[in-house]
C-alpha cells in the first residue's frame, strides 16, 4: 500500500465507495497517543467516504484487508491499519 494508490471500504451508510491514500500516519486527535496505531488517511475527491454508522467497516482493495474505518471529515476518511489489529487479533474479513 503506497501513497496514491486506490483503497475502498464498505460501510453501512455510504455503502460501496473508493478513494486513494493520502498519508499512512494520520493522528486523528493531534495528540500522537489515539490508540498508539496507525491510521491511514483517504481522500474521497467528490465521493463521500464516511457517514455515521460507517465505522467499523472493512477497507480493502480486491482481496487484499487494509483495515477497519473509524472516521472522516469532508469527503475524505481514515481507517486502523490491519498491522495494528493484528496485535489484538481481530481481523478483517471481506464476504
Amino acid at each position: 500500500m503506497n501513497l496514491g494508490d486506490p483503497v475502498c471500504k464498505y460501510g453501512r451508510t455510504t455503502g460501496y465507495t473508493c478513494g486513494t491514500i493520502e498519508t499512512k500516519q494520520f493522528d486523528p486527535d493531534g495528540s500522537g497517543t489515539l490508540f498508539n496505531a496507525t491510521f491511514i488517511y483517504v481522500d474521497g475527491g467528490s465521493v463521500n467516504l464516511s457517514e455515521g454508522e460507517d465505522s467499523g467497516g472493512p477497507w480493502f482493495y480486491g482481496t487484499t484487508a487494509y483495515g477497519v474505518h473509524k472516521g472522516g471529515s469532508g469527503n475524505d476518511a481514515w481507517f486502523m491499519a490491519q498491522n495494528y489489529m493484528s496485535a489484538l487479533n481481530i481481523r478483517v474479513k471481506i464476504v
